[in-house]
């Protein structure tokens, strides 16, 4: 599935990839991986900021938030303890 197809077919749509704690922020990252990038799942985690710190050198490339750091169509981006109530977002 290509990045427009998942953003059209889940548009305004509630997703909940574990059951567990309602539509989060993770579980729109989970899907994502699965259908669009088709890479293995990373290590769950208590947050969305810890993301940051499980996902593989093997599938991600990760750039830090820099002037020069500009997000792409299709990338994700991980907000640190500062958002989502300690979480992360």
């Amino acid at each position: 599935m290509t990045f427009d197809d998942f953003i059209w077919q889940n548009y305004g749509l509630y997703l909940d990839f574990d059951g567990y704690y309602g539509p989060q922020c993770v579980d729109l990252y989970r899907f994502y991986l699965r259908d669009v990038l088709g890479v293995p799942q990373t290590p769950g985690v208590s947050g969305a900021n810890k993301i940051w710190d499980t996902a593989s050198s093997t599938y991600f490339y990760k750039i830090k938030n820099t002037p020069d750091g500009i997000p792409q169509k299709g990338d994700i981006m991980i907000w640190n303890q500062n958002a989502g109530g300690g979480f992360g977002h």
